[in-house]
């Protein structure tokens, strides 16, 4: 767990983009745990980064999509731009949804007319006086 820890809070330090000291220059080649080479070596070669979180998911911390956001926030981007997080399946199907909430309403609430017919009874309908 620790390893994770620190694997991801070096990336901060070795992908850092500062020129304004030799301080930050140095964070850039500050040694990377195999773990951490491999994961970079991997997005910068446009590879198949989810796969790698795959493997190394026993040994991570923090969720996947903080790599790409980490990785992506700091500039290091692949040179053909494709690397992507995986696409999500849909969370709910709109029509279904759609049919089960009209159904509900069908089943547990009256039709308006009939409702105010079983509180007004033979009064109803009836024209209401606006005052």
């Amino acid at each position: 767990m620790m390893e994770g820890i620190r694997d991801y809070i070096v990336t901060h330090y070795v992908t850092n983009s500062r020129d304004d000291s030799a301080y930050w220059a140095d964070c850039r080649n500050a040694l990377k745990s195999k773990r951490l080479e491999r994961l970079l070596k991997v997005w910068d070669d446009n590879g198949d980064f989810e796969s790698v979180l795959n493997e190394l998911d026993d040994g991570l911390v923090y969720l996947r999509p903080s790599w790409y956001v980490l990785l992506m926030g700091v500039g290091r981007f692949t040179t053909k731009l494709e690397q992507v997080a995986p696409a999500a399946k849909p969370v709910l199907d709109y029509k279904k949804s759609r049919g089960y909430c009209e159904q509900l309403v069908a089943d547990v609430f009256p039709q308006h007319n009939q409702y105010l017919q079983s509180i007004y009874g033979d009064k109803w309908p009836h024209k209401m006086s606006l005052i």
